[in-house]
């Protein structure tokens, strides 16, 4: 699908529809949300919470900050509605390969189920800067790390949904939402492996001279669109996968900015910028509903991303990465995708 500005400002503008109209009972539900101690994932935790999920885990860099938001997410507890959700806060940093292994290896040993898992945590930044693993900040975070995740968390997503349903919903499948963003439409073709050698993809994920700052988050967020398209053929039928544009919203997502681009971004948020907790809604839609897995979800609805994404050399273009990044995993920490599901 094309995307225009027409299509932007209408988006922008559209009213979409109170979480509290269409949240399932979550009752004996286990979900996770990532980066979730501020704005979307925040809020969407909120509302998840408002369900009463037996288990609500806020995943997050900052594990004071986490307690925090836990803390403001029982409080926001509608009076009287009976919730008993206490959120858990368990440490999750997507800089440190490391560290996502861990928190996978944690889900695995602690979880007896996994209903949802909402993958919200991400950065926009215009600086390069190299992870403690060496990876460009933006991929690492955004793609390498956030995918992993996924990867670590899909077998007990699967196994949940061979598991008798809790609650009062009788067809509910497990989710893995992925947060992209309308972004990824206003890529200039130079995505990684986009009719380029596949010995070239690695190089963006590690190389100064390939940073392009204002290119380089829509690159990543077609990254996100396009591994989800690999994770849902992974999953199956049994897990709904799916990726979504929440908008532009009032959130912590450029707070790594610098230079005029602050301004310019301060600017658009005063005219046009959803608040937080309507951007939020897409995720709590996303991570609740039933759909085809592999969909792109925008304004609550199934949408199409971009042409480029879904044209065969963006569809190359996405294996090759894909491919990449199994590597890395491999090659790091031992952790091969091949087989696990």
């Amino acid at each position: 699908m094309k995307f225009t500005l027409t299509q932007f400002f209408k988006s922008q503008f559209t009213t979409l529809p109170e979480s509290s109209t269409f949240l399932p009972d979550l009752s004996g539900r286990v979900v996770i949300v990532t980066g979730s101690n501020v704005g979307l994932g925040f809020e969407c935790a909120k509302a998840l919470s408002h369900r009463n999920p037996s288990r609500l885990i806020l995943a997050v860099r900052n594990v004071e900050a986490g307690e925090t938001a836990a803390r403001e997410i029982v409080k926001a507890n509608p009076p009287g509605a009976g919730v008993k959700t206490i959120p858990e806060v368990w440490k999750l940093d997507l800089g440190d390969l490391a560290s996502v292994k861990a928190f996978g290896e944690r889900a695995e040993k602690e979880l007896d189920r996994l209903d949802i898992v909402v993958s919200n945590a991400g950065i926009s930044t215009d600086v390069f800067k190299l992870t403690v693993d060496d990876f460009e900040s933006t991929y690492q975070v955004n793609n390498i790390s956030n995918s992993l995740l996924s990867v670590l968390l899909l077998p007990l997503l699967l196994r949940t949904a061979d598991k008798p349903l809790p609650g009062s919903q009788s067809n509910f499948k497990p989710h893995l939402a992925v947060v992209a963003s309308e972004m990824h439409h206003h890529i200039s073709g130079k995505l990684p492996g986009y009719k380029e050698d596949a010995s070239e993809v690695g190089k963006h994920f590690t190389e100064k001279e390939r940073f392009r700052s204002f290119e380089r988050y829509p690159e990543s967020k077609a990254i996100n669109v396009l591994n989800v398209q690999t994770l849902a053929k992974l999953a199956g039928d049994k897990v709904i996968v799916n990726s979504i544009n929440p908008g532009f919203c009032h959130s912590e997502l450029t707070r790594n900015s610098t230079g005029i681009i602050v301004y310019v971004i301060a600017l658009m948020k005063a005219l046009i910028a959803r608040t937080t907790e309507a951007g939020s809604r897409n995720l709590s839609w996303a991570a609740t509903q039933d759909m085809p897995s592999g969909s792109y979800v925008e304004d609550c609805h199934v949408s199409e991303p971009s042409d480029l994404l879904l044209s065969p050399e963006g569809q190359a273009a996405g294996q090759k990465i894909w491919d990449e990044m199994k590597s890395i995993w491999a090659s790091r920490l031992g952790v091969k995708v091949d087989g696990v599901f």
